[in-house]
C-alpha cells in the first residue's frame, strides 16, 4: 500500500527540507535585545530614503528598488497599489521585520537601526483595508 506512495513522500521530503531551512535560518534582527536608543519624544515622520530591497526567499525579484519616500507625522496616509507592488514591503520595513538591501529608514530622523526595536514596534501601527474602496459611494 506504500509503495505506490513512495515518489510522493520523496517530494513532500524534499520540499520540507527547504521550509525548514528556510525556518532554521537565524535571523539577522534580534528583537529580544535591549540595546539601541529609545528617545523619549517621537512625533512619527517616516522618511524611507533611497530603499532597495528583495526577499530573501527571492534574492533576485526586487520588491522595492531605489524608492523614497516621505511620510508626514500625524498624516493619515494610504500606499495603494496592485498585488505584490510593496505595500507590505514598506510596512515590514518601517515595523523592521526586514531591513533594506540599501537605502535607510528614519523615524523622526533617526535611522531605524540605531533604535531599540521593541520600543520602535510599540510606537508604529497600521490598519490593512479589507476590500475595495469605491470613492463614488456615499
Amino acid at each position: 500500500m506504500l509503495a505506490p506512495s513512495i515518489g510522493d513522500i520523496s517530494k513532500a521530503s524534499a520540499a520540507a527540507s527547504g521550509i525548514f531551512k528556510m525556518i532554521d535560518r537565524p535571523s539577522m534582527i534580534d528583537p529580544l535585545l535591549d540595546d539601541g536608543k529609545q528617545p523619549e519624544k517621537i512625533d512619527g515622520h517616516i522618511v524611507l530614503r533611497n530603499v532597495s530591497f528583495a526577499y530573501p526567499s527571492r534574492p533576485s525579484v526586487k520588491v522595492l528598488d531605489d524608492v523614497s519616500m516621505d511620510f508626514e507625522a500625524g498624516e493619515i496616509t494610504a500606499i495603494v497599489g496592485a498585488s505584490g507592488s510593496g505595500k507590505s514591503t514598506v510596512v515590514g520595513l518601517i515595523e523592521r521585520w526586514f531591513d533594506p538591501e540599501a537605502g535607510t529608514v528614519f523615524v523622526d530622523g533617526h535611522d531605524i537601526k540605531e533604535l531599540n526595536l521593541r520600543w520602535l514596534r510599540s510606537r508604529i501601527g497600521f490598519v490593512q483595508q479589507v476590500g475595495p474602496i469605491n470613492p463614488f459611494d456615499d
